[in-house]
C-alpha cells in the first residue's frame, strides 16, 4: 500500500503490460489500508482499513478507474480487517480480520454494506480468504483451514469440516472448483486438496502433501488461469539464499501436482533472512475472457418428495437479462438425457420446455406463471406454479414439480446456463440430490 491513510491504483496497457497511475491516485482511505476488492461487475471496490477498524467503500470509474467515495463510507468492521474478498455473484463481502470473518451484503445499486453475520475464529489473523466459482463455499486461512458453506440467500456461513493444516498462508482454487492448493509457513511442502461439489469438504490428492522442488519455505502459491499450472513462491537457503518461483503441471483429472523445470530466482536474500520470499504470487490471463454465467445455486439442494417447488438461482456479471438459456436437469449423471427431467428456460421468449422420454427432443412451450403442464414418464411441469423473476445480476428460476415411482431413488440436481455473448457455465455443475420416493 501507498502510505498511512492511502493506496495506488493503476491502469494496464493491455499490449506491453506496463502500468500506469490512476487519475487521483493513492486514493484516500482508512488508517493502513492492506487489501483492496472489486466486485466482478468492477463497479465497486472495497478497501480493508486495519489501523481504523474501517472499510472505505468506492464506485469506480468504468472508463478510467478512478474512485469515488461511496455515500456511508468508511463503514465499522471488526477488529484488525486485514484481507477481503466479493462473492462471485456480487451480491456479498466477507473480511478476514484478527477474530473472525465479518460478512456483508452489498446493495446491488449503491455499493453500500450491511452487516448480515460474523463468524468468531479464534485461531489467528485471516490472511486469505477465496470463494469457489460457483459462490457456494468459501475458504479461509487464519493458522488452521476454515472452510464454510454459503447461504446463497442472505451470505451467511455455515463451518464445513476440513483436514487440519496448520498455519496456511494462501489458497487458490482450481478455474473448474475441483481442486483446492495451499502452502503453510511451518512446512516446506506443497498441499492438494479434492472438493466435493455437494458439500465442499477437502480430501488430499493421492500424494500430497508435495515436497517443495528445492530446499526451502513455500510461502505463496498462484493458479494459471486455465487451470493447467500451479506457481509456489519461496525462500530457499540453499546453495545461495534467494526468492524463487517453482512450477507444477495439474492433472486436470486427478488433481494431482507434477514438478516443471527448476526455481526461477526472483531474487537474492541475506543469508539470516526471516522475511525473504516470493510472498504473494497473480498470473495474468493470456488474453481477455468475457465473464461467463454462473450456476449459483438450487433450493433445497437435497431431500425428498414426489412434489417440490426448486428455486434455481443463475447470475451473469452483466446482468441477468444477458442470460440466454437456463438449464435445470434431475438424473443419476451430468449428461444422457434419456429418462430423465430435463428442464430448459429461454429467457428472450419467456419459455419452458421438458426433453421427453428418449431425451431426443423438447416438450412445450409453455409460460412460467401460465396455464399447462409438461410431462414424460419421470416427471410433470406444472406452468401454474412455476415462476421466474430477475433483480442484478440474478435470474431465479422457480419450478413446480412432480415426479413419478417410475423415477425412484436418489437423482444428482443439474444446472447449466448460457449467455448473449455464447459464454456458458463449464458443463452441467451439480448442484445438489433429490430422494424420489
Amino acid at each position: 500500500m501507498a502510505g498511512l491513510d492511502r493506496f495506488p491504483g493503476y491502469s494496464i496497457d493491455p499490449a506491453t503490460g506496463t502500468v500506469t497511475p490512476i487519475p487521483g491516485s493513492p486514493f484516500l482511505s482508512g488508517v493502513s489500508p492492506t487489501s483492496v476488492a472489486v466486485n466482478p461487475a468492477g463497479t465497486f471496490a472495497y478497501a480493508t482499513n486495519s489501523g481504523s477498524n474501517t472499510i472505505s467503500a468506492y464506485s469506480v470509474d468504468a472508463a478510467t478507474g478512478a474512485l469515488t467515495p461511496l455515500p456511508g463510507s468508511p463503514f465499522g468492521a471488526e477488529p484488525f480487517p486485514y484481507f477481503a474478498q466479493v462473492s462471485p455473484n456480487g451480491k456479498f463481502l466477507y473480511v478476514g480480520g484478527g477474530s473472525g470473518l465479518s460478512e456483508y451484503s452489498i446493495d446491488p445499486t449503491t455499493g453500500a454494506l450491511k452487516t448480515v453475520g460474523f463468524t468468531a475464529l479464534d485461531s489467528g489473523l485471516t490472511t486469505d480468504i477465496t470463494i469457489n466459482p460457483t459462490g457456494q463455499y468459501l475458504y479461509a486461512t487464519p493458522n488452521m483451514i476454515a472452510a464454510y458453506d454459503v447461504n446463497s440467500s442472505n451470505g451467511t456461513l455455515t463451518p464445513i469440516p476440513v483436514p487440519s493444516l496448520v498455519s496456511p498462508t494462501t489458497i487458490v482454487l482450481h478455474p473448474t472448483g475441483r481442486f483446492a492448493y495451499m502452502v503453510t509457513n511451518v512446512s516446506d511442502d506443497v498441499y492438494a486438496f479434492t472438493i466435493d461439489a455437494n458439500t465442499g469438504a477437502l480430501t488430499a490428492v493421492p500424494g500430497s502433501p508435495y515436497a517443495f522442488v528445492d530446499e526451502g519455505m513455500p510461502f505463496s502459491v498462484g493458479m494459471d488461469p486455465t487451470g493447467n499450472f500451479v506457481y509456489v513462491g519461496a525462500y530457499i537457503y540453499q546453495p545461495v539464499a534467494s526468492a524463487v518461483i517453482a512450477l507444477y503441471s495439474v492433472n486436470p483429472s486427478t488433481g494431482a501436482l507434477t514438478p516443471v523445470g527448476s526455481p526461477v530466482e526472483t531474487g537474492g536474500c541475506a543469508p539470516a533472512s526471516t522475511s525473504c520470499g516470493t510472498q504473494a504470487i497473480a498470473v495474468a490471463p493470456a488474453q481477455f475472457v468475457a465473464p461467463s454465467p454462473t450456476a449459483v445455486s438450487v433450493t433445497p439442494n437435497s431431500g425428498s418428495g414426489a412434489n417440490q417447488v426448486f428455486a434455481f438461482e443463475y447470475s451473469d456479471t452483466n446482468g441477468y437479462t444477458h442470460l440466454s438459456l437456463a438449464y435445470a436437469g434431475f438424473g443419476p449423471t451430468a449428461y444422457g438425457d434419456e429418462h430423465t427431467c430435463r428442464v430448459e428456460y429461454v429467457r428472450a421468449t419467456n419459455a419452458l420446455y421438458l426433453k421427453n422420454d428418449a431425451g431426443t427432443v423438447f416438450l412445450g412451450p409453455v409460460t412460467p406463471g401460465g396455464v399447462g403442464t409438461l410431462s414424460n414418464s419421470q416427471c410433470a411441469l406444472n406452468a401454474s406454479e412455476s415462476a421466474v423473476s430477475g433483480s442484478g445480476n440474478i435470474l431465479t428460476l422457480r419450478l413446480a414439480l412432480s415426479f413419478t415411482p417410475a423415477f425412484a431413488g436418489t437423482q444428482g440436481i443439474f444446472m447449466y446456463a448460457d449467455d448473449r455473448n455464447g459464454q456458458t457455465t463449464p458443463g452441467r455443475l451439480q448442484r445438489g440430490t433429490w430422494i424420489v420416493p
